[in-house]
C-alpha cells in the first residue's frame, strides 16, 4: 500500500507531538504513512500548501494559522465556515478543503474522558483567536448556561460573541453570550465552574494572564487548551487558588487528532492508550 503524507504546520512547532500521536493512529490502523513537523510563517503559507499538496494528503494546523489556513483553502465544511478557522486540512480531488475538529476534540475530552457535564454551568473562555473560536462553538453544544468570552481586547471578545449568536439563533442552543476585557471579567461574574484558557500564553514561559486569582476559588475545572508534560502556568495558578480539577489539553490535542485522522483515511483510531499518557 502506497504511503499516505501527512503534517503539522504552526509557529512555534517544535514542542508539536501530532507526529507522535498520528503514528500510534497509523500504526493501529495498519496503514503507512509519513508525517512531518513544519515551522511556516503566515506569509508563506499559500506558497507551502501549494507545494505540500501536490504530494501531501493532510494537514494538521495550530496557531497562529487556522484562520488563515481556512481562507486559504479552496472549500471547506459548514462547521469550519461557522467557526472561522481550519485546523485540519486535506486534499480532496484536485482541490484543499479546510475542516475544523478542535470542537469535537474539547467537548469529547471534558464530557466522555474527563467526566465533567457542563450542562447548566457557568463557563469562561479566555482569549477569543482560532482556538477560542473553535472552543466556543464546541461548548455551546453542552447547553452551559452562560459562555462568557474574555480577551485582552474587547473589540475581538465582541465579535466573537456576535458570531456564536448568529449559531444560537440557527441551532437551538440558548446559552446567555457575554464579551468580556481581562480587565472587567470580575465586575460581570464572581466565579465560573469552567475556565478555559485558549490564549498562547502557556507557550511563554512563567507568564501569567492577568486576570484575578480569586476567579479560581469555586472553579470545578480549568483546562488549558495548550498541553504540555509539566503543569502549565495557567494550571499553576488556578491550583494555587482553589480550582478542584486542572487538566491541560492533551486529550482535547488527542480526541481532534483521531477526527482528522478519520477524514484523511476513512478510518477512526481508538483513543484510550493515548490519553492513558496524559
Amino acid at each position: 500500500m502506497k504511503s499516505l503524507k501527512f503534517g503539522v504546520i504552526g509557529n512555534p512547532i517544535k514542542h508539536s507531538r501530532s507526529p507522535e500521536i498520528h503514528h500510534h493512529f497509523a500504526d493501529q490502523q495498519k496503514i503507512k504513512i509519513s508525517f512531518g513537523k513544519y515551522l511556516v510563517e503566515a506569509e508563506d503559507l499559500e506558497n507551502f500548501l501549494k507545494d505540500f499538496f501536490k504530494t501531501g494528503n493532510g494537514l494538521s494546523v495550530t496557531l497562529p494559522l487556522k484562520k488563515l489556513a481556512l481562507k486559504l483553502s479552496n472549500d471547506s465544511s459548514a462547521k469550519a465556515q461557522m467557526i472561522g478557522a481550519s485546523n485540519n486540512l486535506y486534499k480532496k480531488g484536485e482541490i484543499i478543503v479546510g475542516d475544523n475538529t478542535d470542537c469535537i476534540g474539547l467537548t469529547k475530552d471534558i464530557n466522555q474522558n474527563l467526566g465533567f457535564d457542563l450542562y447548566g454551568k457557568e463557563i469562561l473562555v479566555l482569549g477569543a483567536g482560532g482556538a477560542a473560536r473553535g472552543a466556543a462553538f464546541g461548548l455551546q453544544d453542552l447547553n452551559p448556561k452562560t459562555i462568557c468570552i474574555a480577551n485582552r481586547t474587547l473589540e475581538k471578545a465582541q465579535e466573537l460573541t456576535k458570531d456564536l449568536s448568529l449559531y444560537r439563533q440557527t441551532s437551538g442552543k440558548n446559552s446567555n453570550l457575554i464579551a468580556s476585557s481581562f480587565n472587567s471579567i470580575q465586575d460581570e461574574f464572581h466565579s465560573f465552574d469552567c475556565i478555559i484558557n485558549a490564549t498562547s500564553v502557556s507557550t511563554l514561559e512563567n507568564d501569567s494572564l492577568p486576570i484575578n486569582p480569586s476567579l479560581f476559588s469555586n472553579c470545578a475545572l480549568a483546562y488549558d487548551l495548550a498541553y504540555s508534560q509539566a503543569d502549565t502556568q495557567f494550571m499553576i495558578d488556578a491550583q494555587n487558588n482553589g480550582a478542584q480539577t486542572v487538566s491541560d489539553g492533551w486529550g482535547m490535542l488527542v480526541e481532534q487528532g483521531a477526527a482528522s485522522f478519520e477524514t484523511w483515511t476513512g478510518k477512526l483510531p481508538k483513543t484510550n492508550n493515548l490519553l492513558a499518557l496524559r
